[in-house]
């Protein structure tokens, strides 16, 4: 059992609850919420080591700086694990399960059972603030790796440069698409845009282009300015611009545009959903002109990139092929 929350007083110092719930009401919902919420963005290895320190159990050769660390952390995980636990207990709480049945308590002249809707403003405040408190937290995590080594051995961490845009700042600032700087949106992204990378943009490059960019990754993370790189006696200038660039649009135009298809509009209950701003037009027809840019680029840049220059406009918004479905 889960020690990371182990008291009331605990659980009320993040969550609004009465004094007088006893710990079986809602210690049933601890573990569900850490596997449910947790565990996918914060990585089996951070949780265990957390758990540990929560019961005094920590191995004896662990740095005191390392259990140090751990200990202080344990407060800011309850912030967001707090509300996503009375998020999950919420619909069961209320209950009584006997002999007779599902009933709910009525103290007359006291409380009354809570409406619905009440109940239904409720749930998506304790989300709303867990995910927040989550996004807290990761940006925490970021800040203070060194502390943390098991955090970069989580899957949040790991998947840095298996993309073009690998983190909320690059798609941000590199690829131009505000989503807020949101950790949570990124990760959400992800999906779509390793999709749109191999589909049409690593088609583009052409895989000897595409495999020396991917290559260059380390280095391009690390520039402060749009410069020209060498990667294996090859010149690649700027690259980053439109590149990143139009990567970021395409996946913008892909999220915010699409049917119910999408992956995201059909999403479950309490799933993140990502926020990112829609696109007012005809998205193919971005689509088409934001590859096209990216296409010009490599046309204006072939001499230098040593590749062979494209003729034709490059159009995917034509009546038998279309990027988007309506």
């Amino acid at each position: 059992m889960s020690k990371l929350i182990t008291t009331t007083e605990e659980l009320r110092a993040v969550v609004k609850v009465a004094a007088s719930i006893p710990e079986a009401s809602w210690h049933p919902f601890l573990e569900p919420a850490i596997e449910r919420f947790l565990r996918p963005y914060l990585g089996d290895a951070l949780i265990s080591d957390l758990e540990l320190c929560a019961t005094g159990m920590l191995p004896d050769g662990m740095a005191e700086a390392q259990k140090s660390a751990l200990a202080t952390l344990i407060p800011e995980i309850r912030k967001p694990l707090g509300p996503f636990l009375m998020w999950l207990g919420a619909p069961e709480l209320g209950i009584n399960v006997g002999d007779t049945g599902h009933t709910v308590t009525k103290i007359a002249d006291k409380f009354v059972p809570a409406s619905d809707a009440k109940i239904a403003a409720y749930r998506a405040g304790l989300l709303d603030r867990g995910w927040n408190a989550l996004e807290a937290l990761i940006r925490h995590l970021e800040r203070n790796k060194e502390k943390f080594p098991q955090w970069t051995s989580s899957r949040v961490y790991s998947l840095r440069r298996s993309n073009y845009l690998n983190s909320a700042e690059d798609f941000q600032d590199r690829g131009e698409v505000n989503i807020g700087y949101s950790r949570l949106t990124f990760e959400a992204l992800r999906c779509v845009m390793s999709a749109i990378e191999a589909r049409f943009v690593s088609k583009i490059l052409g895989r000897t282009l595409d495999t020396l960019l991917r290559a260059a990754l380390p280095e391009i993370d690390a520039m402060t300015t749009d410069r020209d790189i060498t990667v294996g006696g090859t010149i690649i200038p700027a690259v980053r611009v439109p590149v990143y660039r139009e990567t970021a649009r395409l996946v913008r135009l892909f999220v915010a545009n699409q049917t119910a298809s999408m992956p995201f509009q059909a999403s479950t209950e309490g799933q993140y959903t990502p926020v990112i701003l829609s696109v007012v037009g005809n998205a193919s027809e971005f689509a088409s002109f934001y590859l096209s840019e990216l296409q010009n680029y490599l046309n204006d840049q072939s001499a230098h990139l040593g590749i062979q220059s494209s003729s034709g406009r490059l159009d995917y918004n034509t009546a038998d092929k279309k990027m988007f479905v309506a």
